[in-house]
């Protein structure tokens, strides 16, 4: 019979929003004064009051044509941002992962409800199950756990692809849990059908950019 590896569950990972993330790595601009705090103000007063007159003036043809000139200009200054983000780990909604080497590989799963007997199956491209990582039973909430690239004997497995399926038994019915794991970005990219930003990962994956995705905390 195979034998069941300790628990790995891991207590000390934390996510945190792209938004939050780049508001803390990035610099604030900041306005500094040179003679007369008061003239600066007033300067920069002024030169609003006549920015927007002349917003003001324009007709709804030529707001149509600056439309375009102020999104590129979004596009373009949410892709330096972006660019940040490179290298970091994204959580993503995929159960799969890519394993070049014998290393760490963390997933994480929420249950809806409090889960007895919670186990982690780690499956090769064979679909033969490598690994069995029992996380016991769990309060319902998210949980993150963590497979060391080893086989059930804690021998180092091939590298490939390999995937997560998660069962518990909950309110007396076995369950299959989704599995989110992380994947490292490699580049930004920007679809020329839509301007929209892209984020490329790793396993050649796509994810549309937003401030909302989470990515691991290397902070923790």
């Amino acid at each position: 019979m195979a034998r069941i590896e300790p628990s790995f569950i891991t207590s000390i990972t934390g996510v945190i929003r792209i938004g939050d993330l780049l508001a803390r790595i990035l610099p604030s601009p900041k306005l500094e004064a040179e003679d007369d705090p008061l003239d600066i103000k007033s300067g920069v007063a002024q030169m609003l009051a006549d920015t927007g007159g002349r917003l003001n003036s324009l007709n709804r043809s030529h707001m149509q044509g600056s439309e375009n000139v102020l999104t590129g200009f979004s596009s373009s200054n949410s892709a330096l941002q972006a660019s940040a983000l490179v290298g970091r780990y994204l959580l993503t909604q995929q159960n799969l992962v890519e394993l070049d080497f014998a290393c760490e590989v963390q997933g994480q799963i929420e249950l809806p409800a409090n889960g007895r007997h919670v186990m982690v199956y780690v499956q090769n491209d064979r679909q033969d199950i490598v690994k069995i990582i029992p996380l016991g039973d769990l309060s319902k909430g998210k949980t993150f756990f963590r497979w060391q690239g080893d086989d059930r004997f804690g021998k180092p497995v091939d590298p490939g692809a390999y995937r997560f399926i998660v069962s518990a038994i909950i309110e007396r019915e076995l369950k299959s849990i989704t599995v989110r794991t992380f994947h490292k970005i490699i580049r930004v990219v920007t679809d020329p059908n839509n301007d929209k930003l892209q984020l490329i990962l790793e396993n050649n994956s796509q994810v549309d950019y937003s401030v909302n995705l989470l990515l691991k905390d290397d902070s923790l």
